[in-house]
């Protein structure tokens, strides 16, 4: 196994850690926001410098682009991680100067579980495709999944972080690069060729019981984004006033995150859920569908983690946390669990059996393909260096006589 690149690209990350204390001891950094903005420009610029520098001296063969766009995320997520740990205590003096001028909103329950995300899950995504680049390995799936969760991320990242009681500040648009670079990426990796194959056929929809759940399981997801979507736009119906007031307060918390999460549901999410149960009754899984599902599942993962994390956080003031009672924690974790677990359930079952069907296909074919007749090309002369039988000539050769 190739590991050059990928070591090389942890590398790069492991330096933010030492960056950051460095500039949080700098006098006043905190009163130059211009200053910690430049900075951040300058650290984006040596995560990219430094596998293109291994590139240079061949210290690595890697030409996949996205291997340098690796480089500057890892560095990203390790800088979140530490966050999320001086969040919580963990660590000390490494990101302080960041929450007065940099992004004063991540010092919150919601910015510590984005940041947690980043952190471990997208991390994680990370090293899986820099091994997939490093051994010319296919990383398509794992791209998406990791693209629909970090978009996710970042509009709510940057959306919530400029509408909140905290304000837009110039640190933000370091987010702009961290939402080009994933879009990017999920373009990219869209235009590879699937490993998942779509199904063209036109059964019908009483022959295919798990689609008849799977779209009984979307529309109800479809139902929960469009109430909880309403309740956190202050619709004044009885339902949705007692969701906010007696079960989830926390979509009223003037950090803006829950409700721009609440948005990103209500406008993407439930057209996505509406579109593929149509799909998926008018025909079996086709190929948008599958790759749809894999992005889908990212962001809800995105989604739900964060928000489940901040219900409960210490940073989350205390009236809009999770109420003590039985009735709302009952009605807190079933809604939540269930658009957590849900679309992570409906991407192994279609991603499992695809490759199920694909192994016994490829498997069929190699058993029952027609034997080939090789071609018999005529010679030219009365037989070859061999002695073989010349069909033309039809003279035996005196070694066979």
């Amino acid at each position: 196994m190739e590991l050059k690149g990928t070591i090389v690209v942890l590398f790069a990350s492991i330096l933010s850690v030492p960056i950051a204390y460095a500039v949080n001891l700098i006098p006043g950094i905190t009163e130059k926001p211009v200053a910690i903005f430049i900075i951040g420009l300058a650290c984006l610029l040596l995560a990219f410098l430094v596998p293109a520098l291994a590139k240079y001296f061949k210290l690595v063969q890697n030409d996949d682009p996205l291997y340098y766009a690796m480089s500057i995320l890892t560095f990203a997520a390790v800088i979140d991680l530490t966050i999320a740990l001086e969040n919580d205590g963990f660590v000390h003096s490494v990101m302080a100067f960041y929450f007065v001028s940099g992004e004063p909103y991540l010092k919150s329950g919601h910015g510590s579980g984005i940041n947690y995300h980043d952190g471990i899950i997208h991390f994680a995504c990370y090293i899986i495709i820099l091994l997939a680049i490093d051994n010319r390995k296919d990383y398509r799936e794992v791209g998406l999944f990791w693209g629909g969760s970090i978009i996710n991320s970042l509009i709510v990242l940057m959306v919530g972080g400029a509408v909140g009681k905290h304000g837009a500040n110039w640190s933000m648009l370091l987010n702009v690069i961290y939402m080009v670079v994933p879009l990017w990426i999920t373009k990219k990796v869209l235009d590879k060729p699937s490993n998942l194959k779509g199904n063209s056929g036109n059964e019908s929809i009483l022959k295919r019981p798990f689609d008849i759940v799977t779209i009984l399981l979307l529309l109800s997801t479809m139902f929960i984004y469009i109430f909880k979507g309403l309740a956190a736009l202050g619709c004044n119906s009885t339902v949705t006033l007692n969701l906010v007031n007696k079960s989830e307060p926390y979509l009223s918390d003037p950090i803006a995150f829950p409700k721009i999460q609440m948005v990103t549901y209500l406008f993407y999410f439930v057209p996505f859920c509406a579109f593929a149960s149509y799909s998926l009754f008018n025909g079996p899984a086709k190929q948008w569908f599958l790759d749809w599902l894999i992005i889908y599942a990212g962001a809800t993962l995105n989604g739900q983690i964060p928000y489940i994390f901040a219900s409960l956080h210490h940073l989350t003031e205390k009236k809009y946390r999770l109420p003590n009672t039985t009735d709302a924690k009952w009605s807190f974790w079933t809604q939540n669990l269930y658009l957590l677990i849900v679309p992570q359930l409906l991407l192994v079952y279609y991603c499992w059996t695809n490759l199920k069907a694909g192994k016994k296909g490829n498997s069929g074919n190699s058993v029952n393909s027609p034997l080939k007749t090789p071609s018999r090309k005529p010679n030219s002369g009365v037989a070859n260096s061999a002695g073989r039988y010349n069909l033309r000539n039809r003279n035996v050769p005196k070694d066979l006589d």
